[in-house]
C-alpha cells in the first residue's frame, strides 16, 4: 500500500466532525439537568449590555396575579418561588413606606399577598387592604370576636377577598375597591382555616352534633350554600395540603397523616407518626413531608398508602413546615433556635445545619435560583441550575444559602418580615413590622436594575 492511499482523507474528517456535533446537539438538546441556551445567555448578561424589562415600581403599575392566593406560594406548600427565571444575589432596599395601623391594634397578623397589595387580618375585628404604595385601599369591620379567636388570614382570587370570621360569617369584597359582592353566614363555629377549591369556597366548621368536621361549601360566584357538607373525622386546627399528582388533599393534625378524597372526603390512608407535627404537609409529587415537634422531619410515601420511608433529626424542634428545592432534591427546615438544616428528600441524610441567628417574625423559608454568573461565583455545581435556601435571618434581614450551606449574601432591610415576600422578576415586595401597629413595605431590588433605573431619572431631570 502506497503512502497516499494511507493518508486521512478530508471527507473522513468531515464526516466525524458531523458525527460528533450531532452527539453534542443530542446531548445538550432537551436535557433537562442543563440551562437552555437561551436561558443561560440570560442567566450570564450582567450590567448594560443585560436585556432587561423593566420593572413598574410605582404600585398604579402593577398587575395583580392571576393565579389563586396560597400560603407558602402554592397549595402543595413548597416553598419554591413561582417567578420564572433565575435571580442576582445582589439586592438593596430600594424603596420603602411606612404604615401605621396602632389605632387598629394590630400586631403580628395573618399576612396575604398578590400583586394588588396585602391584606391584614387578626386578633382584632379589622381587616386592612394596603397597596404597595402603602394606602389603606379598603377596610371592613367585623362584629366582636369571641375572646381568644382571630379573624382567618384574607382568601385572594383574580377578582375578590374573602373575609371569614370565626362564627361562619362570611364577606366576599371587591379586592380593589373593597365593594360587597355577598355576605352569607353558615351559624358554624369554623374548626380549621378555611380554603379556596374548583369554584367553592370551603369552610371546615363544628358540627352542631358530634366530633366530625363539616365541610361547608359557598359558590365563589354568588355566595349560595351547597346543599349537602360532608362530615370528615379529622381534628379542628387541622392543616391541608394539596396532592395533584395522587389526586388527594393531604391533611394533618397532631401526629396524625390523613389522606382525604377531594370531592367526596372520604379516607384514603392515614399514619400515626411519633410526635405532633408542626405546620402543614410539603407535597412533591407522591412524596409527602412533614416536621414533627420531636426534631424530626419525615418522609411519607403517599403511592405507598402512607408508607414512611424516613426520619431526619433536626436537633431542635422545627419553627416552621420544610421547604422544597427543586433539582437538587433537598429539604431546608428552619428550627426553633435559628438554625437552618438541610437534608436529602431521597435518603433523609442530613447534610449541614447552620445558625441563622432569626430574630424576625417570619420563619418560613424558600427556594430561589441564582443566575449562571452566581453558580461560576460560588462554585456550585451547575447540574442544580443555582437553586438556593432563602431563609429570614438576624435582625431585619434575610439570607442566601447555596446546597453546600455557604452564605451568598445577607440582604438587610428597615423592619422585621412578617411573611414570605411577593415576588417580581427583578425585586422582591416585603410587608415588615418595626413595632406593634408600624409596618413597612420595602422594595428590595437588583442593584444592576437600581442603576438603571437612576440612571433614567437622572436622564428625566
Amino acid at each position: 500500500m502506497d503512502y497516499e492511499s494511507r493518508k486521512i482523507k478530508w471527507y473522513w474528517l468531515l464526516l466525524f466532525l458531523l458525527y460528533c456535533g450531532t452527539v453534542a446537539y443530542m446531548l445538550f438538546q432537551n436535557n433537562p439537568y442543563l440551562y437552555a441556551r437561551q436561558e443561560l445567555r440570560a442567566s450570564l448578561d450582567v450590567g448594560e449590555t443585560a436585556r432587561i424589562q423593566p420593572i413598574p415600581l410605582h404600585p398604579a403599575d402593577v398587575k395583580a396575579t392571576a393565579s389563586t392566593f396560597f400560603s407558602r406560594y402554592n397549595f402543595e406548600r413548597t416553598g419554591v418561588d413561582p417567578a420564572t427565571g433565575p435571580r442576582s444575589k445582589n439586592y438593596e432596599e430600594f424603596e420603602k413606606v411606612t404604615v401605621d395601623l396602632s389605632e387598629m391594634g394590630f400586631d403580628n397578623p395573618h399576612v396575604s399577598a398578590d400583586g394588588t397589595g396585602f391584606y391584614l387580618s387578626g386578633k382584632n375585628e379589622w381587616v386592612v387592604a394596603l397597596a404597595l404604595d402603602g394606602k389603606v385601599r379598603w377596610k371592613y369591620k367585623f362584629r366582636e370576636l369571641p375572646e381568644g379567636e382571630s379573624l382567618a388570614p384574607v382568601l385572594l382570587d383574580e377578582t375578590t377577598a374573602y373575609l371569614v370570621h370565626p362564627l361562619g360569617e362570611v364577606v366576599a369584597l371587591n379586592k380593589a375597591t373593597g365593594e360587597i359582592r355577598w355576605v352569607e353566614s353558615v351559624k358554624q363555629e369554623l374548626a380549621a382555616l378555611p380554603f379556596l377549591y374548583k369554584g367553592r369556597l370551603i369552610l371546615p366548621c363544628k358540627a352542631t352534633t358530634g366530633t366530625a368536621i363539616q365541610m361547608v361549601s359557598i359558590d365563589r360566584a354568588n355566595g349560595k350554600l351547597a346543599e349537602d357538607s360532608p362530615r370528615v373525622d379529622l381534628k379542628p386546627g387541622f392543616e391541608l395540603a394539596d396532592a395533584p399528582e395522587l389526586g388527594e388533599f393531604i391533611a394533618t393534625y397532631d401526629n396524625k397523616v390523613v389522606a382525604l378524597n377531594p370531592d367526596t372526603w372520604e379516607q384514603k390512608w392515614s399514619l400515626t407518626v411519633t410526635d405532633p407535627i408542626k405546620g402543614s404537609a410539603v407535597v412533591v409529587g407522591p412524596q409527602v413531608y412533614v416536621a414533627t415537634l420531636a426534631a424530626k422531619v419525615d418522609k411519607i410515601d403517599g403511592s405507598k398508602q402512607g408508607k414512611l420511608d424516613w426520619e431526619a433529626d433536626t436537633e431542635k424542634p422545627p419553627a416552621s413546615a420544610p421547604t422544597f428545592l427543586p433539582v437538587v432534591n433537598r429539604i431546608t427546615v428552619l428550627d426553633t433556635s435559628g438554625h437552618l438544616s438541610q437534608i436529602d428528600a431521597k435518603s433523609g441524610k442530613v447534610y449541614w445545619r447552620i445558625p441563622t441567628e432569626n430574630r424576625n417574625p417570619l420563619n418560613e423559608t424558600w427556594s430561589a435560583r441564582l443566575k449562571g454568573a452566581h453558580i461560576e461565583e460560588f462554585h456550585m455545581d451547575w447540574l442544580q441550575k443555582g437553586w438556593t435556601s432563602w431563609s429570614p435571618c438576624f435582625d431585619n434581614s434575610f439570607c442566601i444559602f447555596t446546597p453546600k450551606g455557604l452564605l451568598v449574601t445577607r440582604v438587610h432591610m428597615s423592619g422585621r418580615p412578617m411573611a414570605l415576600p411577593l415576588t417580581y422578576d427583578r425585586r422582591w415586595v416585603f410587608l415588615s413590622q418595626q413595632k406593634p401597629g408600624h409596618f413597612t413595605i420595602s422594595q428590595i431590588v437588583e442593584e444592576a436594575e437600581i442603576k438603571r433605573l437612576r440612571a433614567e431619572k437622572t436622564k428625566e431631570k
